[in-house]
């Protein structure tokens, strides 16, 4: 992505090497994580990534985040951190995030409860989608606002015009509302059904956005 659209955020590619737990069913040999800028990965290091699925609809493959801007190399601990600034400290003054140990960390994920997460943002379902959004609105497709163009992301951002609330209230009419789309799926003038959750103010563009909550686009049949 374009710096102004990636905002103060890398991707690197991470082969993994054991998955420790996996929530998704999406297990990889290869995961692209989603990282602030200020996250430094050496290649030479081994590291345990606790990770999140983005569910961002308009992600042309799976990418991932890793909360609380957490660095933890298994082999090189002293470089460990939470943040640019701050260590995992305990109230004694040990600094746990260069104590960690292998072994240690390994047993302690395995005593965890595990669950299965729901995948939606490939959802085709279209009952699955409108259960599992937060909004369905009809909305009219109006300027085009930015556009994303990378191996990760093909998308265009668009404000958008809600013609009715179908499930959910739009509590933002005194902003400019904004959708990011796959690229092509839609043009200007379009009035189409989508199934959205709230993405909120970001800092790449103005405006309020709602996300996606699949690519699929629901059909005016489906509310009949």
């Amino acid at each position: 992505m374009s710096p102004a659209t990636r905002a103060k955020y890398n991707i690197y590619t991470f082969n993994v090497t054991e998955t420790l737990y996996e929530s998704y069913a999406i297990n990889k040999d290869e995961i692209n994580l989603y990282s602030e800028e200020n996250l430094l990965f050496s290649e030479e290091n081994e590291y345990l990534l606790p990770l999140s699925l983005i569910n961002y609809a308009y992600f042309t493959t799976d990418v991932f985040t890793m909360r609380g801007g957490l660095t933890l190399s298994l082999n090189n601990p002293l470089n460990n951190t939470i943040n640019l600034d701050e260590k995992i400290v305990t109230k004694n003054n040990m600094n746990l995030s260069q104590s960690f140990n292998k072994d240690d960390l390994i047993n302690y994920i395995n005593t965890l409860p595990k669950s299965s997460l729901e995948y939606y943002c490939k959802e085709t379902n279209h009952s699955k989608i409108i259960e599992n959004s937060d909004y369905i609105f009809k909305i009219k497709i109006g300027d085009l606002s930015f556009t994303r163009n990378s191996n990760y992301a093909k998308s265009e951002a668009y404000n958008v015009e809600i013609i009715e609330e179908i499930k959910g209230k739009n509590n933002h009419s005194n902003e400019i509302i904004k959708i990011e789309f796959p690229m092509g799926q839609v043009e200007k003038d379009d009035i189409i059904y989508v199934g959205l959750f709230i993405g909120g103010h970001l800092v790449i563009d103005s405006g309020f956005f709602y996300l996606l909550s699949s690519s699929e686009l629901l059909l005016e049949s489906d509310f009949k």
